[in-house]
């Protein structure tokens, strides 16, 4: 079964699609006709005028309605208004006639703010204007109009804005598109729907087109097939009947369960615990038995550890002094060779107090440079202290805001920006694959609009890439001058106190120069003694190794007998883990014994919580039996209920299939098509300057159809 509504996609232009139509004869009867109403309104949604162009074929034509004057568009033929009644004869194929009508309600309530830099304006004050612009578009129902059309007909609203003096420009759920160097910015409302929305800019002499809203009944073609619903709601109501013999089935089982369960179970229970309560005494004599053996193994194991820890006691002293010797004798030439060194370096102390010369003058030229390099270390640290405070990210960001560019704002508008365009392309993308089902409908050119929106969409994501990454590096940078300054603030320190020390030693030095021949005197006879006792370090290394050579020997056997006292340890704790671990498994059987006695008992309270639950089964399975059958009950006719609720919502959506009706008169009974092609009134900077008025000539019937808007 296949369930069809009629629904077709109409795009909301202001293009107007005519038909022929047959002449109508009879004096009275209305002609078979089309309507289109055009609406002109300010630029901030109030009425100006309103004017109907009514369409027929050739022949005597009759028409209704409450005009204030009517004009024949594209022919001469002479039209008679009588009261409500309008009617003239044509041989024209296609004839046009205008109404102008000035107490008539329209089906929409439209009204266009403009805030600028959040301060309200009227449109002829915002023109030419800049700053940050808000427009803000409402439209509802207007219940003073008679007639369904605000139920049945869909709307598109489009603001043109010209992107040379309109920029960064957001509409929430609105289609964009680039016409030459203008954004257009549409809404589609469904029947039955208004709108409440909002359109920024950032602006500067701010002008604007007319904003274009486009009204037509909307239908579409789509074939909702429910077979397969309407099949898994059948099967689904046969499993519940299923269902509801099953329990019926299962009540019936439970009340055989409850009386098979009496009796026999109860006495299988008593013979139970009686041959529990003799197990728990058999495992009692074994576990006396085995407490005994683990005593003796305890002892046994005890007295090898004692033994063992003597042993290892000895081994780990004869080995500490193998090592002391070892490390002894390893560091023998060491000795030697530092001994070795000691007396070169007296020797070089004593060649250099030899030839050892200063003067004043070089004093006061090594405080000088100390000096020099000090101050060196006081401007190193300034320029750090500077250079730390120029390259953290804050600084950076007041450095562009100098230049006229808030980089928080370009990051937040940025991520915007990225947002409102990923949703533009996925409803655009909505749109494509709706509009590729349709035929005669090329979208290549929609499709290649909508690559090039996600090219910007990925340089706004770009931009924000590049700012995050130029935040890390300038925070890792800052972060690492924190340890560059504090090095070169203790450097200057350090060098402060070396500075400090040098100019002591420079007054140390200057009175301690005559003291220098001295000095060379004392280590000439230092020298002379330490080679003396350089030749004893030597003797003594040589009786060393020879020390560490004879303990080597006792070290092995000490090895040898904690080796063998170790084994006795492992076999005797061996004999003891094996006692206790039997122990464990006679305690636990002795336990379990005493848990089974206990299971026994509690198993004859389990089995009358049993039989207690057995008849709660029962009563409980009598309850789901009245829940089923209940189910059953409410379930029936489910299917039909699904296709009547599908039905519902297809009709909510689409606005239904209405008949059309005229929006002039209601004797009007013949009429095709009604559109409604609603302008406002553009917003441009009043132009002071003179024009030399043109010749006139004779306007077409489009030219006139544009004169309507104002548009000539």
């Amino acid at each position: 079964m296949k369930n069809s509504k009629k629904v077709t996609a109409v795009l909301l232009a202001g293009t107007m699609s005519f038909t022929l139509v047959i002449p109508a004869f009879a004096a009275d009867v209305p002609s078979e006709k089309e309507e289109v109403v055009y609406i002109n309104l300010d630029a901030e949604g109030e009425i100006k005028d309103l004017n109907v162009v009514n369409i027929f074929g050739k022949g005597e034509i009759v028409d209704y309605g409450a005009y204030d004057s009517v004009e024949m568009m594209n022919t001469s033929d002479e039209i008679t208004q009588k009261g409500d009644k309008i009617s003239f004869s044509t041989d024209t194929d296609r004839v046009y006639y205008k109404g102008k009508m000035s107490n008539k309600e329209i089906p929409w309530n439209i009204s266009i703010r403009y805030y600028l830099d959040g301060k309200e304006y009227s449109a002829e004050e915002v023109a030419g204007k800049s700053g940050k612009l808000e427009m803000h578009l409402k439209i509802t129902e207007n219940e003073e109009c008679e007639g369904e059309f605000y139920e049945n007909y869909a709307l598109q609203a489009s603001f043109t804005l010209d992107t040379e003096k309109c920029t960064n420009i957001v509409a929430e759920n609105a289609t964009l598109a680039n016409v030459g160097k203008e954004k257009q910015v549409s809404y589609t409302m469904l029947p039955g729907k208004g709108i409440d929305t909002t359109v920024t800019a950032d602006v500067k002499d701010f002008e604007m087109s007319a904003v274009s809203i486009n009204g037509i009944p909307l239908s579409l073609n789509v074939e909702v097939d429910d077979e397969e619903l309407v099949e898994q709601v059948t099967e689904l109501l046969d499993a519940i009947e299923q269902i509801d013999d099953g329990t019926g089935e299962l009540q019936n089982g439970v009340t055989k369960l409850q009386d098979g369960a009496q009796g026999e179970l109860k006495n299988g229970v008593n013979a139970l615990q009686n041959g529990a309560v003799q197990l728990q005494n058999g495992a009692g004599e074994l576990k006396s038995g085995g407490s005994s053996l683990s005593s003796g193994a305890g002892e046994l194991k005890t007295g090898a550890a004692s033994l063992n820890a003597g042993v290892l006691s000895l081994n780990s002293g004869i080995t500490e002094i193998q090592k002391g010797l070892n490390q002894l004798n390893e560091k023998s030439p060491e000795l030697k060779e530092g001994s070795s060194q000691i007396y070169q370096a007296l020797c070089q102390i004593q060649d250099a107090l030899d030839g050892v010369s200063s003067s004043a003058d070089q004093l006061d030229e090594l405080v000088s440079a100390s000096s020099r390099i000090q101050r060196g270390m006081d401007e190193l640290v300034n320029g750090a202290s500077e250079i730390e405070q120029n390259t953290s990210f804050e600084a950076y960001k007041a450095a562009m805001a100098e230049n006229g560019l808030d980089i928080e704002k370009l990051r937040e508008g940025n991520t915007a920006a990225y947002q409102q365009l990923d949703e533009v392309i996925r409803s655009l993308n909505e749109m494509i694959g709706t509009a590729e089902k349709l035929p005669g409908i090329d979208v290549t050119e929609l499709k290649a609009k909508v690559a090039q929106l996600e090219q910007i969409r990925d340089l706004f994501y770009g931009n924000n890439a590049s700012i995050e990454g130029t935040e890390k590096y300038l925070t890792a940078l800052n972060s690492n001058m924190d340890s560059l300054m504090a090095g070169a603030v203790q450097l200057r320190d350090s060098y402060a106190e070396f500075n400090t020390a040098i100019e002591q030693l420079a007054d140390t030095l200057s009175g301690m120069m005559y003291q220098m021949s001295e000095l060379a005197e004392a280590v000439d006879t230092l020298v002379e003694e330490y080679q003396k006792l350089d030749n004893g370090i030597n003797e003594y290394t040589n009786d060393v190794a020879e020390i560490v050579a004879g303990y080597f020997l006792l070290s092995q056997g000490s090895s040898s007998l904690a080796a063998g006292s170790s084994q006795l340890v492992n076999g005797s704790s061996n004999l003891y883990d094996g006692t206790t671990e039997l122990l464990s498994e006679i305690v636990e059987f002795y336990n379990a014994t005493g848990t089974l006695k206990d299971g026994t008992g509690q198993l004859d309270e389990g089995v009358a919580e049993l039989l207690t639950g057995i008849a709660e089964l029962n009563e409980g399975a009598g309850t789901l039996k009245d829940g089923t059958g209940e189910l059953r009950e409410k379930t029936s006719g489910m299917d039909t209920q699904i296709t009547d609720k599908i039905d519902e919502m297809l009709d909510s959506i689409t606005g239904g299939d209405s008949e059309t009706v005229s929006f002039v008169s209601e004797k009007n009974t013949n009429v095709d098509s009604v559109q409604f092609v609603i302008k406002t009134d553009g917003i441009e900077v009043e132009d002071t300057g003179e024009v030399e008025e043109a010749e006139k000539t004779p306007m077409t019937i489009w030219e006139k159809i544009l004169h309507l808007f104002g548009m000539d």
